[in-house]
């Protein structure tokens, strides 16, 4: 399917969503999909699935926006009840796909998915109000893995994960005025466990000779960034033992070259 075709079936689905109710997202699929090989996060036979480039991992043909949301009579503030319900519809209907960033409706997309309440440590879901009750780092790392973890319960066996170590940089790619890379690119890890992958990717860079390393590592220290993943081990979320596997036979170092940490 060309990206013209696929436009017009996601218009036609939605056209179906809005005139016809609950349920005609579902019922417009032509056919019951076969559930493809390789790792599928929350599967539903009447959605499409694609897969993810060459990770192996699945993902659903409709991915669902948070650019554009319902707003209440003002016009300016997300209606966070039809928001969060049309979250939940696409997840029951098989997306494992779902958009969002800082800038979105003014950050209030992301206050509906639910970061408001993460950078606050619980305080507040508000998109304004959380920014005047900022968690302390060690709440914050809490808070990030507590999320996570809850996330890795609920799909637990059926979610994999993927870190792209690719010109690295101290700030986040959605921070408006991010720094520029420090770091030139390290690799692209894999695993179904998110606390080994991240353990390994701390490990990765603390043993590079890139120049930019310890500009690097300063911020992650000064800003407590590993808190998560030991509290993410603490709570069982995943461990901090690895082995890590060189898969790509075109690299310098031997094919299936091994790391192994012992926590």
């Amino acid at each position: 399917m060309n990206r013209r075709d696929f436009l017009k079936s996601a218009a036609l689905v939605t056209a179906a969503g809005a005139m016809f109710g609950k349920g005609s997202v579902l019922k417009a699929a032509e056919t019951p999909a076969a559930k493809p090989t390789g790792p599928v996060l929350n599967f539903n036979p009447q959605m499409q699935y694609r897969p993810m480039g060459r990770t192996g991992v699945n993902v659903s043909a409709l991915g669902f926006g948070l650019l554009r949301l319902p707003m209440l009579t003002d016009g300016k503030t997300v209606n966070s009840d039809l928001s969060v319900a049309m979250i939940h519809r696409a997840i029951e209907g098989g997306v494992n796909y779902i958009d969002t960033g800082r800038v979105y409706l003014g950050g209030q997309s992301e206050a509906v998915a639910g970061k408001a309440l993460i950078h606050s440590g619980g305080v507040s879901g508000d998109q304004v109000e959380c920014w005047k009750h900022m968690a302390s780092p060690e709440v914050f790392g809490d808070a990030m893995a507590e999320t996570a973890g809850t996330i890795v319960d609920y799909f637990k066996g059926k979610i994999a994960f993927v870190n792209m170590m690719c010109n690295l940089s101290v700030d986040c790619d959605c921070c408006a005025v991010a720094e520029d890379p420090c770091m030139k690119d390290i690799g692209i890890l894999s695993s179904t466990d998110p606390v080994a992958l991240d353990q390994a990717c701390m490990d990765l860079i603390r043993r590079s000779k890139d120049p930019g390393r310890d500009h690097f590592l300063e911020r992650v220290t000064s800003r407590m960034g590993t808190r998560v993943i030991d509290t993410a081990a603490r709570r069982g979320t995943g461990s901090l033992r690895y082995e890590l596997i060189q898969l790509d036979p075109s690299s310098s170092t031997k094919p299936a070259d091994r790391f192994a940490r012992e926590a």
